[in-house]
């Protein structure tokens, strides 16, 4: 075997990097994808590199070499990365990585680079400068090689291993899903949209090495000892100082969630209460209560909540003296005709009934809308737990709205009867 030059050991150092960065990540498949170049739509389109399995991406093919020819993946749910794995399937013999955090922007993660390998198939890990918050990720391509094609069998995001995220339980509880939650002191169970709504990240934890960390308190999941059933939070620096395993979890391949300090204990959902029991006998239980699954959470902003509650108490505090001010008209009504100023009132009347019968009209159809989708549009859903948590009584509002329209027409009519 001959000696390796100073270049070839550096790459395989590079190399053994790469593959030591990627077994340490989770990795996330884009949800959907579209490219500039396809050779067919129906059988090599864009979406055939989003998932492992099912085909591969073909560009048209005959490609100026100038000219580069790109594929964009995007994710229904921001996530941070710090690379992408691309298996190809006709290599290119250029490639740079762009990355988005909303979906609109675009900015360099990994400038033009020549293609390392000479092979027509391969898989190549592009590991970024430095972790990016990416929404979509635009893969460019261009001068193409022998076989004149660009082609990619799946490609797959390179998530940061710190991570937020949701866990929602297999079982569901009629047509909603439940995620854990830090139900005071311990860990318990929720509608994941109800724990949304809350708006105090009671749904959101974080796996920092082998501790389960709930992100809002900075607190760590852990049985008290090894023969208890339930799971308290405590002083995440206590397990610095514990060595028997109670802080340490696993999501093994299954989705079930396991405690080494509690021997082979899995957290399992019980009506409405977790608890830790045997793994094999959790794996068992027909109805998922033992499965979890992550569901990533780009950020969590307490601070939008806070404010959102204090907009809250504006607009009932709003509400409030609009309500003393139509009974204060209601009971002037019956001398209004009267009022000298009758026609400065008569001709502001009307431009204010316009308004509110405007306002009066969105707001109505707003609410059938509401109405009409309340239980197959879960964003309109969320945000009716959202109003209701913060303490925003929107339909007293919108009801606000129409009372005090009816009460400024009735005020015309009595006036244009006087004039």
């Amino acid at each position: 075997m001959g000696t390796l030059g100073r270049r070839e050991m550096l790459s395989l150092f590079a190399l053994c990097l790469a593959a030591s960065a990627v077994s340490a990540q989770n990795v996330a498949q884009f949800d959907k994808a579209f490219a500039s170049s396809a050779y067919s739509i129906e059988n090599f389109g864009a979406a055939r590199a989003a998932n492992r399995g099912s085909g591969y991406w073909c560009s048209a093919g005959s490609h100026d070499a100038a000219k580069s020819v790109t594929w964009t993946g995007v994710l229904n749910v921001r996530r941070k990365a710090v690379g992408v794995k691309i298996n190809w399937a006709y290599g290119p013999g250029q490639v740079k990585v762009l990355v988005s955090s909303d979906g609109g922007n675009f900015e360099e993660a990994v400038c033009w680079r020549s293609s390392s390998r000479a092979d027509v198939s391969y898989e190549e890990t592009i590991m970024f400068d430095s972790p990016s918050m990416v929404k979509s990720l635009t893969i460019s391509m261009k001068a193409p090689l022998s076989w004149g094609y660009f082609g990619i069998n799946d490609v797959t995001l390179l998530s940061s291993g710190d991570e937020n995220f949701m866990l929602v339980n297999g079982r569901t509880s009629g047509d909603s899903e439940r995620c854990l939650v830090a139900s005071g002191s311990t860990l318990g169970v929720a509608g994941c949209l109800d724990a949304v709504a809350a708006g105090d990240g009671r749904e959101v934890f974080s796996l920092s090495g082998e501790r389960l960390v709930h992100v809002a308190s900075g607190l760590c999941a852990s049985p008290l000892n090894a023969e208890s059933k339930t799971v308290s939070f405590h002083d995440c620096a206590s397990a610095a100082r514990i060595d028997d395993g109670r802080f340490s979890w696993q999501l093994n391949s299954n989705g079930q969630l396991t405690s080494r300090g509690s021997g082979a204990s899995c957290l399992v959902v019980v009506g409405n209460e977790v608890v830790l029991n045997d793994c094999d006998d959790a794996t068992r239980t027909p109805d998922a209560s033992d499965k979890f699954s992550l569901v990533a959470v780009p950020e969590l902003n307490l601070d939008s909540a806070r404010a959102a509650r204090m907009g809250a108490e504006l607009l009932s505090a709003a509400v409030d003296r609009q309500r003393h001010a139509l009974s204060h008209l209601e009971t002037l009504l019956p001398s209004l005709a009267t009022c000298k100023f009758g026609a400065f009132v008569r001709q502001n009347a009307t431009a204010t009934l316009k308004t509110s019968l405007a306002l009066n009209g969105r707001g109505a159809h707003a609410s059938s809308a509401v109405r009409k989708n309340l239980g197959q549009d879960l964003a309109v859903l969320a945000m009716g737990k959202v109003y209701e948590n913060i303490g925003a009584d929107v339909r007293g509002s919108l009801q606000l709205i129409r009372d005090s329209a009816a009460l400024i027409a009735s005020a015309e009519t009595k006036m244009a009867r006087s004039a």
